[in-house]
């Protein structure tokens, strides 16, 4: 009997190769999602420590120009905290996509491999089969051959 050969052996590489490329690119996109994330604790942590010197280097008295300096400095604080903040889940949203890409691709791949694997349990019971087959024929023709020189030695 021939061996096994799935006739969708390409197939399934394909999609084992686009696995690993839905992979890859969910690394990155969680690299990018880390990143951002770390940018918008920096900037947090910078903005605190701007706030810090502005609040140490007043003299105790609290002038009208301070206040606006510091509603000034709020405003730009809340600004970039929302742009880091909306970055971050822009980010997030691009690995959900991207995790959503590799859980298809992954259905995809186990689903050929499920044919793959029925198809050779049923080549392998048909090679059992035939196999089968050729012991009896084997059996029969040892049988036979072996009555035949019964009957010449009688």
């Amino acid at each position: 009997m021939k061996p096994f050969r799935f006739p969708l052996e390409t197939v399934l590489e394909t999609r084992r190769a686009q696995e690993e490329e839905a992979r890859r690119q969910l690394a990155a996109a969680l690299d990018r999602q880390r990143q951002a994330m770390a940018r918008s604790a920096d900037a947090l942590r910078a903005l605190n420590v701007l706030f810090e010197s502005i609040a140490s280097q007043s003299t105790g008295r609290f002038t009208v120009a301070d206040r606006e300096r510091s509603w000034t400095l709020r405003r730009a604080q809340e600004q970039i905290c929302e742009q880091l903040r909306a970055a971050a889940q822009e980010c997030g949203r691009q690995s959900e996509e991207k995790r959503g890409i590799l859980v298809q691709m992954r259905r995809n791949r186990e689903l050929i491999e499920r044919l793959k694997e029925t198809r050779f349990e049923a080549w392998r019971k048909e090679a059992e089969r035939l196999e089968q087959l050729q012991f009896d024929e084997f059996a029969m023709t040892r049988r036979h051959q072996a009555s035949q020189q019964d009957k010449v030695l009688c």
